[in-house]
């Protein structure tokens, strides 16, 4: 359905193409300048932790919430709903926030922190339904924050006629990912207990944190309006 509504907009709303643009480089070539890119390989390593952070986490949590918490899973979305919608409305104001006050490195940095201590939390807390819920609220607000950061950065970074290529290999990053996150997750679980998945994924923030440390928003001759295009 949703496809079939965009056919209007594609013909009515988006605007023609200008007649002369600029031709873009070769795909090889285009993609040897992305993966040159520093800025845009730590970009692509943190959307590639993120995913697999995320994945590997529900690996276990679905399992925990319905043996250790007693939460029947057709009732799972009671938790999930909540958590989710509470940290959507702490994302927004501390995405305004840092824009305003033109901090959002720090703020990056400090929601990289806020999952590795999010997933630290649910791990000692063992499976307890309180627990878990805060966890996963703090964990979704740090994640909703990244998951808009990141490719608001890679786009601004990324050259005019790289920018596809760019893009292209962050959606990859991000793929792969989720599915290493996944692999890394039923093998831990296959090693030692659930805890043990969430301590590991916890740690894995570690050299996130070294990785972003030397990041700086890219330039942008005008506001981005991240918060509000969220």
């Amino acid at each position: 359905v949703f496809a079939i509504a965009a056919i209007p907009a594609l013909i009515w709303w988006v605007p023609a193409q200008p007649q002369q643009v600029e031709r873009p480089p070769p795909v090889i070539a285009g993609l040897r300048e992305v993966l040159r890119d520093g800025l845009l390989l730590r970009l692509d390593a943190g959307i590639f932790i993120l995913h697999a952070l995320l994945t590997a986490s529900f690996v276990v949590l679905p399992l925990w919430l319905r043996d250790t918490a007693n939460l029947p899973q057709a009732q799972h979305w009671w938790l999930y709903l909540p958590v989710m919608l509470i940290s959507l409305l702490i994302t927004f104001p501390v995405l305004r926030f840092a824009e305003q006050r033109d901090s959002m490195r720090e703020a990056f940095l400090a929601c990289v922190a806020l999952l590795s201590a999010s997933l630290l939390m649910m791990a000692l807390g063992q499976g307890d339904l309180t627990t878990l819920a805060i966890g996963l609220t703090l964990f979704f607000a740090a994640f909703n924050f990244l998951e808009a950061t990141l490719p608001a950065w890679v786009s601004r970074q990324a050259q005019a006629s790289t920018k596809g290529a760019a893009l292209g290999v962050y959606s990859t990053a991000q793929f792969l990912g989720a599915f290493c996150g996944g692999v890394l997750g039923g093998w831990m679980l296959g090693l030692s207990n659930p805890a043990m998945v969430l301590l590991v994924a916890a740690g894995l923030c570690l050299p996130w944190l070294w990785i972003a440390w030397p990041l700086q928003p890219p330039a942008h001759p005008e506001p981005t309006g991240l918060a509000d295009s969220v």
